[in-house]
């Protein structure tokens, strides 16, 4: 079915519902009475959070992972089994480890409307999939803290998880594009099409991937 399809038919099935009901009915399914979830654990000082890393000109390297739980295992798919999924990150530089991910800083309903934006600690968290980017140097180290301070306003369709996930990631030189959903009735990026795109990914130099899952590392930011 066409997207224009699916709208129509839910618009019929639902003739009670208005236009951002349809849309999140025709994206996710009647059973997402949420469509993001705020974070379990919030981080309430980015600055804090990430002060382990050093940033000067003699700094070692670092490396950055993208994690990718995927709603739904080898699937595209925008809802499933783990509702719609999460990406995050994860920063090491040396022995110091911090993760982390972009969520609504309470439930977000609408597909229309921007809510305040909080960060999330994600160590321990499970993935599917995941990019590892290595010799991050101190100056982009520096760049990608910046911008993990600097984001607020979650938007579903164009600032969510996903898409924070993939601005550091090319800031970190990936050149990773975004990864949207059918843009006539869902464009922000998922964590899904992000999962996909790095499993078929040729890898650049200085990157590795884990296909087979498993759980982010313990924080150590001392």
């Amino acid at each position: 079915q066409t997207a224009a399809t699916v709208i129509i038919t839910t618009s019929i099935s639902n003739p009670n519902s208005d236009i951002n009901e349809i849309l999140k009915i025709a994206s996710f399914g009647e059973s997402s009475e949420n469509v993001v979830e705020g974070p379990d654990t919030p981080i309430e000082n980015m600055s804090d959070y990430l002060n382990c890393f050093n940033t000067g000109i003699d700094a070692p390297s670092s490396k950055i992972t993208i994690y990718v739980d995927e709603p739904t295992n080898n699937s595209d798919a925008l809802y499933g089994s783990d509702s719609v999924g999460h990406t995050f990150v994860s920063i090491q530089q040396g022995n110091n480890i911090a993760s982390f991910g972009f969520y609504p800083e309470n439930s977000l309903l609408s597909f229309f409307t921007s809510v305040d934006g909080v960060m999330g600690n994600n160590s321990n968290t499970a993935f599917d999939v995941s990019l590892t980017i290595e010799n991050i140097s101190p100056t982009t180290l520096q760049s990608i803290i910046n911008m993990s301070f600097s984001i607020s306003d979650y938007d579903l369709g164009g600032q969510n998880c996903t898409d924070l996930a993939i601005d550091l990631a090319n800031i970190a030189g990936l050149d990773m594009p975004e990864c949207n959903a059918n843009p006539l009735y869902f464009y922000g990026s998922t964590p899904g099409n992000a999962a996909e795109y790095i499993r078929n990914l040729t890898l650049p130099s200085n990157t590795s991937r884990n296909t087979n899952g498993g759980t982010s590392s313990d924080n150590n930011c001392n």
